[in-house]
């Protein structure tokens, strides 16, 4: 959200070494999978602490993305989109808060479509376009919110999880991950 958290995960060098003696393509592909794999519980868990809201935009907005290095590395975001159809551009407002602000000169317009006014006036737009009358409304102020903080402490009270999932996942990972390369390197002494 507002701030990144960067974490690494102890006990789990030695398999991260192991994972080294397979080709960067193999690794990444498996990591990639081992990390998105203990990843979605988080997300789900994520949408459960998440308030719904007035439009259910952040909830649905929840994800996580795993990418993929180029040496052969992975690593997982675990958060709120924001580009696309997604529409949790606003999630820093609840983390961080807001405060009240006033906009320059007297007053900030709003179309009366960017309200919600528009549903009782909307009669009457036709109205006010055939006076000359541009449909809007005037405020002077715009309200402020206090900081929630729940990402935070989301992210505090699920870390251990996370780990502990992925320390479960990354095991299978590396097995799969060995099968791939023995099956690639029989092919390339084979062709």
């Amino acid at each position: 959200m507002a701030g990144k958290m960067q974490v690494r995960v102890d006990g789990i060098d030695e398999l991260l070494k192991r994972f080294n003696e397979v080709d960067k393509s193999v690794r990444k592909k498996y990591l990639g999978a081992a990390m998105n794999r203990a990843c979605k519980p988080a997300v789900k868990s994520l949408k459960a602490n998440t308030p719904k809201g007035p439009s259910g935009n952040l909830r649905k907005s929840a994800g996580v993305k795993v990418e993929r290095t180029r040496n052969g590395n992975a690593f997982a975001i675990i958060g709120y989109r924001r580009t696309g159809k997604s529409k949790g551009f606003h999630a820093w407002w609840l983390e961080d808060g807001v405060r009240e602000r006033r906009p320059i000169g007297r007053a900030m317009r709003v179309p009366l479509q960017k309200t919600r006014l528009w549903a009782r006036v909307k009669s009457f737009a036709s109205d006010f376009a055939a006076a000359g009358i541009d449909p809007a409304f005037f405020v002077k102020k715009v309200r402020g919110y206090a900081a929630t903080k729940n990402f935070e402490r989301w992210v505090k009270s699920s870390l251990p999880g996370i780990a502990r999932d992925l320390k479960a996942e990354l095991g299978p990972a590396l097995k799969k991950a060995f099968a791939e390369q023995s099956r690639r390197d029989a092919k390339r002494a084979a062709g």
